[in-house]
């Protein structure tokens, strides 16, 4: 006789976590029936603050206040690897950045004047834009409208500044990471 072991589909209904004073989300996950296939989810960024994301993004090389929310769609391979998918976060109310000029990559003029700017800035708006390109290189976006009082006698600017840095060295460090076939075997068993 032949045992017929049939698999139902597991999904993870709500899992949250704190993370750097803030919380982190996923709701209704569901979990591949194969250790090939990687879990897809949207990771929910509830009141992070800025300054220990901008610090992991720069290096230490960052500092702000104010806190960020938004959704960061992720994909964890088998591996255990994670991958950010066109991730938006933005900024709850005003605040400030103090950000060291070496943060921000590029020579050139326009570069100078954001570094400038990028010491001393007062926003009001403030996004932050996260993807993973093909080679799993993380480009992130800052897109910020506010003033730094020692330029520009303190007018407001819109500021596009991209970043380097990898934050999924962050989130896989402070993240339980889920092994997808343990849980599928778990689930088998009960």
């Amino acid at each position: 006789s032949t045992l017929d072991v049939t698999f139902f589909p597991l999904t993870i209904v709500v899992a949250q976590m704190p993370f750097h004073g803030g919380m982190l989300s996923v709701h209704q996950v569901p979990l591949p029936t194969s250790k090939e296939e990687p879990v897809k989810a949207k990771l929910e960024v509830h009141r992070v603050p800025l300054g220990s994301l901008l610090a992991a993004l720069t290096g230490n090389k960052a500092s702000a206040t104010g806190v960020v929310s938004g959704v960061l769609p992720v994909t964890i391979s088998p591996d255990g690897s994670i991958r950010l998918q066109k991730g938006l976060l933005g900024a709850e109310g005003q605040g400030k950045i103090r950000m060291l000029p070496e943060a921000i990559p590029g020579d050139n003029e326009q570069v100078a004047v954001v570094r400038q700017i990028m010491k001393n800035l007062n926003y009001s708006v403030l996004k932050v834009a996260m993807d993973t390109d093909d080679k799993g290189k993380l480009s992130v976006k800052l897109s910020i409208v506010g003033s730094n009082p020692d330029m520009y006698e303190g007018r407001t600017v819109n500021l596009n500044v991209n970043l380097s840095g990898d934050v999924l060295e962050l989130i896989q460090q402070s993240l339980l990471t889920i092994d997808p076939q343990k849980l599928i075997e778990q689930g088998s068993h009960d």
